[in-house]
């Protein structure tokens, strides 16, 4: 395990990977607006609760809303403004990959450097690869920095794809 540090990586991101509706605040009302990650896809009961969320965003911040797979129910998509580049080291990131037993070919890591460059709203959009359904290994990695999941845990994900 490495040492990396990023203010957007954090043990709370990683345990409201789960969907559990005790992180369901810190999720829509404090994870992005307190600058403690990054992206945020979820669910929203209705316009009110949409409007609600809304209210909190800051000027550093922008969204999306989608129909959920057609059901009528709300998917927000909400990030912070910007690329991955903004916010984290492309060397950093492979270098503590490594440091966790994953080693990335040069396709892949390409792949992360160019997916790096985009602008989040872009990867929630869905618009390269759809981030609820990986299904490239190096998809795991821009997923953990999008929505702030620690190195070594998303580095379990990719070593048990």
């Amino acid at each position: 395990m490495g040492d990396y540090k990023n203010k957007y990586m954090n043990t709370e991101n990683a345990a409201s990977r789960f969907n559990d509706e005790r992180y369901r605040d810190y999720v829509l009302y404090h994870a992005i607006q307190e600058d403690k990650r990054l992206c945020v896809g979820i669910s929203v009961k209705d316009r009110m609760e949409l409007t609600k969320i809304k209210s909190t965003f800051n000027d550093g911040m922008t969204y999306i809303t989608t129909d959920y797979e057609g059901s009528g129910e709300l998917y927000l998509e909400m990030c912070r403004k910007g690329c991955l580049n903004d916010f984290y080291s492309y060397d950093q990131i492979i270098e503590e990959y490594e440091k966790n037993g994953v080693f990335f070919d040069d396709e892949e890591k390409e792949s992360i450097k160019k997916h790096m460059g985009y602008e989040l709203l872009d990867l929630m959009s869905g618009r390269f690869f759809d981030y609820k359904f990986p299904t490239a290994t190096w998809n795991y990695a821009i997923i953990g920095m999008m929505f702030g999941y620690p190195i070594d845990i998303t580095a379990v994900d990719i070593l048990e794809h």
